[in-house]
């Protein structure tokens, strides 16, 4: 009986992991851990770059559609509701940040409607209040500016590719904190019985 017990015993140290064994495995996952997450996170920015992309080829095409149909003539999108200018569309909410994160610096000026101060908003975010301007004489003034100056479009350029992984305009963790804050402060002033209210979220 006591050899019978010892060979279980032989059995089941077999059976189990000794601690280098365990600390050998947990190496090996830490390993490939630190292998895969940058090529996963390189997979994934591919994959934003891809939609990004495929959003602006449509609204490329979009318009390429509406002119051929109308004479060369692009709608009148502006807050007069006589010039043209597509960073004043109400449908831009989505492709100004498209732009920015594609390294493609966007011109904007601010219009009187929610609409018309998305991209306003969105280049605040992005840390180029520079690039916002006031009327429509600005926008053109700036627009013939960095398309003439390549070192101050480049400078701007060089910004958008080194600063998107920390702008507030992309960061995810941020904007998640900020809305559940937001919430949790509207829940709390409807269980209090108060009205309505405009109120900043603090970092």
């Amino acid at each position: 009986m006591a050899g019978f017990g010892f060979g279980r015993a032989r059995a089941a140290r077999r059976g189990a992991f000794t601690l280098v064994e365990l600390l050998v495995v947990i190496a090996i996952i830490a390993v490939l851990i630190g292998v895969l997450l940058p090529a996963l996170r390189k997979a994934r920015l591919a994959s934003q770059a891809v939609a990004c992309q495929s959003n602006l080829r449509q609204i490329g095409l979009g318009f390429r559609m509406y002119t051929e149909n109308n004479k060369g003539v692009l709608p009148a999108c502006g807050d007069d509701g006589d010039s043209f200018n597509p960073l004043l569309m109400p449908d831009k909410m989505g492709w100004a940040s498209d732009a920015l994160w594609m390294g493609l610096p966007v011109v904007t000026v601010k219009g009187a409607t929610f609409a018309g101060r998305v991209a306003a908003s969105v280049l605040h975010a992005a840390g180029l209040p520079e690039l916002v301007t006031e009327s429509l004489q600005e926008y053109e003034t700036l627009a013939l500016r960095l398309a003439r100056d390549r070192a101050e479009l480049s400078q701007i350029k060089g910004r958008l590719a080194s600063d998107r992984a920390t702008m507030k305009l992309f960061d995810v963790a941020r904007f998640t904190r900020h809305i559940e804050g937001a919430y949790a402060t509207m829940h709390e002033r409807r269980r209090q019985g108060l009205p309505p209210q405009a109120f900043a979220v603090a970092e």
